[in-house]
């Protein structure tokens, strides 16, 4: 059975973009020496000898348990370690698939829930629990760093736990491992499927953003398209809690919106495209509207959250205006109105925005602005 962690009150991973803290593990030291990846393994050409598999099979060994067993101090070195033994200078492409190959793997058995004992007292059940949660928020933080097939199996066990830290961790991972162009093609469409299951039940807000982030990420055609879609649905998540922060999506939406900017100045303009952001970006604009007219007792951090929805919508709006309509007339700018929370003045912007798009050229259907 894998050694449990004492409870020795642990440190905090202080993330960007978290809206919380997690533990991170505080472990007994090992005594074993840590095995050594030499420079001309590093860079070995096909094939690589059963020797030098082994030396990388005992390094990634020694520090994926340092991950599920180590001291405080340990597991920070094997974060370090592995993630800078995955793509060091001039390394061969050998190497590079047989490492991640090999760490994936490790990194696969450690995740795995253990089998607890049916005499097991409450106080050890716990133990385990948290143990089990603390290895997988380390392991998906170097999950960040790899790359090659085998990791969506090791994400899909992230993404599912009931921990918000470790779906955190989990979705910052493929949002990085997207960002840096880490997915293989053969991963993508299961990469996808992950994502979009799990956006259609997040409730953690730090772990929807790096959810929604990583499908911006993706450089597959589909991936914008599920994106718009998920961001879609979000509208009537929206409807039904009108405290729920706007962040995660408008971040989404900004991302898209700059790629969408840098897209029409670099290969023209695409009606159908522009189109379609701006009838999602259109309902959350009118949402988050008559949720600020309707409810006079909103907090000024929600208010705030809210007039920054809108405010980017708007923009999405005049931009679209000006590619599909060149030249015509748009509605008057609400940037006073937000200041002073004319709310009412924003909501007959937004009928004259809907008008617009209704019509010739946009012809968008009413029933998708609702």
């Amino acid at each position: 059975m894998r050694r449990m962690r004492p409870l020795l009150g642990a440190m905090a991973i202080a993330a960007a973009g978290m809206l919380g803290t997690y533990p991170l593990p505080v472990h007994a030291q090992s005594t074993q020496a840590a095995p050594r990846i030499t420079q001309s393994i590093q860079t070995v050409e096909a094939p690589i000898s059963a020797q030098d598999l082994q030396v990388i099979d005992s390094f990634n060994r020694y520090w994926v348990d340092q991950l599920a067993s180590g001291d405080k101090a340990s597991i920070t070195k094997a974060r370090q370690t592995l993630r800078s033994a995955m793509s060091p200078a001039g390394s061969s492409e050998e190497y590079l698939k047989q490492f991640n190959k090999n760490l994936l793997q490790k990194i696969q058995v450690a995740i795995q829930a253990p089998k607890i004992p049916a005499n097991a007292t409450k106080d050890e059940r716990e133990s385990i629990a948290k143990n089990l949660m603390l290895t997988r928020i380390n392991t998906m933080i170097v999950l960040v760093n790899t790359q090659g097939e085998g990791v969506e199996a090791a994400l899909a066990v992230g993404l599912s736990d009931s921990n918000g830290g470790v779906r955190y961790w989990a979705s910052k991972a493929i949002a990085k491992i997207a960002e840096y162009k880490r997915i293989t093609k053969e991963e993508q469409p299961k990469i996808l499927k992950l994502l979009e299951k799990s956006l259609g039940k997040e409730t953690q807000a730090a772990a929807l953003s790096e959810q929604l982030a990583a499908l911006s990420n993706m450089n597959v055609g589909s991936a914008r398209e599920i994106l718009l879609n998920v961001l879609s649905a979000r509208v009537g998540v929206h409807a039904k809690d009108v405290l729920a922060s706007y962040t995660p999506e408008q971040k989404a939406l900004q991302d898209m919106f700059f790629k969408l900017i840098s897209d029409t100045e670099r290969n023209g303009i695409d009606p159908v495209q522009i189109k379609t952001f701006t009838r999602v970006a259109f309902r959350y604009a009118k949402l988050a509207t008559d949720q600020l007219i309707e409810n006079e007792n909103l907090t000024p951090e929600i208010i705030a959250d809210k007039r920054a929805m809108i405010r980017l919508t708007d923009d999405i709006f005049r931009f679209a205006h000006e590619k599909i309509d060149p030249g015509a007339r748009q509605p008057e700018k609400i940037d006073n109105a937000l200041t002073l929370s004319k709310w009412d003045f924003i909501r007959i912007k937004i009928d004259q925005w809907h008008g617009i798009f209704t019509k010739s050229p946009f012809n968008i259907d009413a029933k998708e602005l609702e």
